[in-house]
């Protein structure tokens, strides 16, 4: 495997290992100890801990959270990742203020496809489940 092939394939393992199965014990395989994440909604976050902290806090607060890659273009020491990631947001009731999105009454399905320039661009919510009693 050239190594080309070898980076694409750790942001592989990245987005379905630590992002699609949880698995924080991945981590020292597939990130070094001063990685810095930047997240489509503007976090910033450095080392280990405090990207575990955050998938943490994303993997659970989003039921069936995944993130699925729609392509990979890998040139000398990078490589750029198209994806979309999605997860259900549980239901909650139709007099709740709460920001966060998700259907009044009912379970929802949202899906982000990040665009170049603009980290809201491409998200849905569709519901997909009955009312709520």
């Amino acid at each position: 495997m050239d190594d080309l092939e070898r980076h694409k394939q750790q942001v592989r393992r990245f987005y379905d290992e630590i992002w699609n199965r949880a698995d924080l014990t991945a981590m020292p395989d597939v990130l070094t100890t001063d990685v810095v994440f930047r997240g489509s909604l503007g976090v910033e976050l450095t080392g280990h801990a405090e990207f575990a902290s955050y998938v943490r806090e994303v993997t659970s607060a989003l039921a069936d959270y995944r993130c699925d890659i729609e392509g990979l273009v890998a040139e000398a020491e990078q490589v750029v990742a198209r994806m979309t990631s999605s997860a259900s947001i549980a239901a909650r009731s139709s007099g709740s203020r709460r920001r966060g999105g998700g259907c009044p009454g009912r379970a929802s399905r949202s899906s982000h496809s990040p665009k170049a320039g603009s980290p809201t661009s491409g998200f849905s919510a569709t519901c997909t489940a009955s009312p709520s009693s």
